[in-house]
């Protein structure tokens, strides 16, 4: 496998989850930034958000976003690959503040209340829908049970898996 299989699957997963949330991008004139050391981002200015595609595994990328997030004055959502299989995708995020945020990695749900959610493993952590003005947590999982709960990881991971059929 190699590097750009992976990237194109992180890549593909986070224009996925911005197409359907409906978020929107603009070019950064306005930056003093460098932004290089994130390679590929995109900035929803309206929705004080910026999308990270990438493939570094161990977290060595987060001071890099940080950076990014400090200097947008906004979130972050990163998109993780592994491999080239985009049903492996996994999303962190990362709430600007006092202090900087980091969400335990998480899996794609889809389904009612908002175009997606980002649901940690731990049933203690932070849920995340993802709306065309940004990311929110969630107080209330928004499934009613737990065939809803599995239906929504099913939909995320057959609409992960569909990026990267090929055709």
């Amino acid at each position: 496998m190699t590097h750009y299989s992976t990237e194109a699957a992180a890549i593909a997963a986070a224009l996925m989850v911005a197409r359907l949330a409906g978020l929107r991008f603009e070019r950064d004139l306005e930056t003093s930034m460098p932004m290089p050391s994130v390679g590929n981002y995109l900035h929803a200015r309206t929705a004080r958000l910026v999308l990270v595609p990438s493939t570094v595994s161990n977290g060595s990328d987060v001071a890099a976003v940080g950076e990014v997030m400090a200097a947008f004055g906004c979130d972050a959502l990163v998109a993780r690959a592994d491999g080239a299989d985009a049903t492996r995708a996994r999303f962190t995020v990362g709430l600007h503040g006092h202090r900087l945020f980091w969400s335990a990695p998480a899996r794609l749900w889809l389904g009612a209340g908002a175009p997606a959610h980002f649901v940690p493993n731990h049933p203690d952590d932070t849920l995340f829908a993802l709306f065309s003005v940004g990311l929110r947590g969630c107080e209330v999982p928004p499934w009613s049970s737990d065939e809803d709960r599995d239906d929504g990881f099913a939909l995320g991971a057959d609409a992960l898996a569909a990026l990267m059929v090929e055709r």
